[in-house]
Formats: structure tokens, sequence, C-alpha cells
């Protein structure tokens, strides 16, 4: 694979028509009346359900207790009487975005126009795939396959009845990708005002939800190879680059310093520290692997083992802009493993860093139909499995809901059971 010339970049029709299909087809068993997420809480016995809520006038619809802040928010902007944007612990501030763009279909409600604002961020993340796959190759198989993985991946499944912004929490990795590719950032023909557009939509998406940081690393990098291969080492230059990472990351530092957040920073350098100091070492090793392990395994056994052989098969044919894109992926997925420690694991881990994983498994399908004689049976079966691994919890066969169940819900584990019944919106 190399990198094609704009004008020689063909989207074909069928894999776009694909993944608009496929997501329609599993938009409704996946969000009505509750989330994948909560569906798994039931099947999983030892997980409790968390904090949850009913809602009569939605035909007893169950969501996360912190959903009801977006519902707020989503009236509040409407004019709704004694309807606020809450400032609580500072997140469900931060993210007031998402409730502003759910307005624009205000007759649907808040939680229709939520989970149609969620579906269309899925949309753009499975054309922005299928946009990068065509950029370095001509063959319409690839673009299907990256219409799939994606259409099919297993976090937008489990967050799309959400009515929060977690889809555009694992939605970000995929556009700023798109923009990088779109853009070709890191070729000398990039100008600065396309950097300083991509470092503005990071953090543009910081309004919605406070993952986008994990794509700015790849970003940053990017920057700076660009920089170096034009020479472009002036005071003028240096100025562009902190203007940039300033774009990106404004709008969490003010929710950082609002929220007190900075303060609480250093618990993950306490933390690590005091396992050590006490002789807990082996025990920091095994739950550090654990938080790591588990949000790896979460994807899948399809994308676990190609993102593995993507991985060697790049090294080998030195696939360069793939290898970058893995370095950074996991180094971002082993940093944010670090930073849960205190927490026991938490499945954010997952957010803005599938992006890598699922550009490996791509690669590696795409490579095994054309080096292998059976390569169509086996990435067709591959995908197959894909599929129908991802979805089973639908049938009662909760293969990956664990990993997920344990992202949102880990952290209650000690907590008690709790419902709450909300008749009517103030």
């Amino acid at each position: 694979m190399t990198l094609l010339p704009r004008n020689q970049i063909i989207l074909y029709k069928s894999p776009l028509i694909l993944f608009l299909v496929l997501i329609s087809v599993q938009l409704m068993p996946w969000s009505y009346h509750t989330s994948g997420v909560l569906q798994q809480t039931y099947i999983w016995a030892d997980y409790i359900f968390g904090y949850g809520a009913f809602l009569p006038e939605y035909s007893n619809w169950e969501m996360n207790k912190e959903n009801l802040y977006y519902i707020n928010q989503f009236q509040s902007f409407l004019n709704t009487p004694k309807a606020y944007v809450e400032y609580a612990s500072g997140f469900e501030f931060q993210r007031a975005l998402y409730a502003l763009l759910t307005r624009g279909l205000w007759f649907l409600g808040p939680i229709y126009s939520g989970i149609i604002l969620n579906a269309l961020s899925w949309a753009l993340a499975c054309f922005a795939t299928v946009y990068v796959a065509a950029s370095f190759s001509t063959q319409k198989s690839t673009q299907f396959i990256a219409a799939l993985l994606v259409a099919a991946g297993p976090g937008f499944l489990y967050s799309v009845g959400e009515i929060s912004p977690h889809v555009i929490g694992y939605a970000t990795g995929f556009w700023v990708l798109g923009l990088i590719v779109y853009y070709r950032l890191w070729l000398p023909e990039a100008t600065w005002l396309q950097h300083l557009y991509t470092y503005a939509v990071i953090g543009l998406l910081q309004l919605c939800y406070n993952s986008p940081w994990l794509s700015l690393p790849t970003l940053f990098s990017t920057t700076l190879i660009w920089m170096y291969q034009n020479k472009h080492t002036s005071l003028k230059d240096l100025l562009s680059l902190c203007l940039c990472l300033f774009l990106a990351i404004a709008p969490s530092l003010v929710f950082m310093i609002l929220s007190g957040f900075i303060a609480k920073a250093p618990g993950v350098i306490t933390f690590v520290f005091s396992m050590i100091h006490s002789g807990r070492f082996e025990d920091l090793v095994k739950q550090y692997l654990y938080i790591a392990g588990d949000s790896f395994i979460s994807y899948g056994p399809v994308i676990v083992l190609f993102s593995l052989i993507g991985f060697f098969i790049a090294l080998r044919k030195r696939f360069i802009p793939l290898l970058f894109l893995t370095f950074f992926g996991f180094s971002q997925f082993a940093l944010t493993s670090l930073f849960l420690l205190p927490v026991s694991g938490r499945g954010y881990v997952t957010f803005g860093v599938v992006a890598p994983f699922m550009m490996l498994s791509l690669y590696a399908l795409a490579q095994t139909i054309v080096a292998l004689k059976q390569g169509k049976i086996i990435t067709i079966s591959a995908l197959i499995l894909y599929i129908a691994y991802n979805n089973a919890p639908l049938a009662g066969f909760p293969l990956v809901g664990k990993g997920f169940a344990w992202g949102y819900f880990g952290a209650l584990k000690q907590g008690q059971y709790q419902t709450y019944e909300v008749t009517h919106f103030d």
C-alpha cells in the first residue's frame, strides 16, 4: 500500500451504502429502551446495575443516571423553565456541546435526538475510515473491510443507545485520522492553516467529550515531522506550533482549573509510589496488565489477532505511516492504562485509541486477500465472526459484554443497587 495522489482516490458507493445499512440494522436492537452497556449488566451477575433511571414517559426507558444531565442540558438550550446546565462534577459542564447539538432535533425530544446524533457520529467515523482506506488502496475490498470494521465496532454498538457523548469519544480517533490523511499533514505541501484547523477540531470536540486529547500525540508528532521536512524553525513557526497546542488543549485546561482536576492528577504518581514503597510492586504490575489486557481483549478476537498480524506485516514491509500510527496508538494505550491504575480500570482506555488497532486489522485483512490463496475465504470468515461476536449479546451470548460492562461499572462494584423513576422533566 502506498499513498495515492488525490486525483486517483476513488470512493466506491457500495462500501458507503454498506455501512449505512449495517448501522441502520443494528441501531434499533442496540438502542431501543436501553443501551448496550446496561443490557450487559443484567447478563453478567457480578456487575451491579449501577445508577439507573426509568422514564415512564418513554415506555419505561432505562438509562444511566448520568445521562439525565444531558437531558437537562438539552432542555436548558430550549429555554425550558427550571432547566439549566448543571455543573455537577465538572465533566457534565464541560460536555454541554453534545446537548447543544441535539437541540437541532428538538422536535424528536432528548432521547431520540441523542440517538440520531450518535448514529450520525458513528456514520461519519465509518466514512473517515473508508476515506483513509481509499487513500492507500484502489481495491474496493479494502473499503468494504474498512466499512465493516467500524460499522460493527463494539464501542459504537454499546454506546449508541446512551444519551451521552460516548459515541463521539470513540469516533474522535477516526475523525482526526481522516483529517490527517485528507490534508496529508506530514507531507511538505501541507500548510499551517490546515494544521491549525485540525488542532481546533480536537479542541472543539473536547466540548463534547474529554477523550480527543488521546489523538493529540499522533497529530503533534505529524506536525513535528512536517516542520522538520520544511525546516520550519523560525520564531513565527514556534509561535504557530504553540497556538496549535493551545487550540487543542484550551477547553480541557479550563475544565481542569474549574474542577480542581490539576490537584487530583498527582494521585496517579502517589498511588504508584505508595504501592512500590509498601513492597507491592508485583501487585502493581498485575493490576496494570489487567487494565491494559482487559481493555485490549474487549475489542474482540478478530481485532486482537489481526492487529498483531498487521503490525508484523507492516514491520516486515516497512509501511512507515502505519508503523508510525501504531507506535503512538500503543503509547497512548499504555499511558492511559497507567493513568487509570488508582481506579482499578475503566473502559475509557478504549476511547480515542481504538483507531490504530482498527487500521492494523484493516491492513492485515486486506493483505490476507492479496497474499494467500484462500485469502478471500479467511477474510470473509473473519469479518462474519467479527460481526457475529460483537452482536452476540443481543442473542444472550455476552462474549464481548464483560469488558465493556466493566469499563463503565467496574468502579461501582461496591456500591448499592439504586434506581430512580423520572416521571417528568422540569
